[in-house]
């Protein structure tokens, strides 16, 4: 439970507001970078998924694209 490899989140800002969803995402890369806690996250959001370090999409179990997200 504590320090973790990895963290798994299913819509972890579907939720929250605009800025909400930044300081959200900022905890998250502050952790990746300091900690080096590596994130899955499911969104459907393509702000929140464009501010990640890679884009997995997929549709019906099946992976359809993977890249690096520009300006990353």
């Amino acid at each position: 439970m504590n320090e973790p490899d990895i963290v798994f989140g299913d819509e972890p800002t579907g939720n929250l507001d605009s800025e909400t969803t930044h300081e959200v995402l900022d905890v998250m890369k502050r952790l990746h970078k300091e900690k080096g806690l590596t994130f899955i996250i499911v969104t459907h959001d393509s702000t929140v998924g464009n501010s990640t370090e890679r884009v997995i999409l997929m549709r019906n179990g099946q992976i359809l694209k993977s890249y690096k997200p520009a300006g990353m």
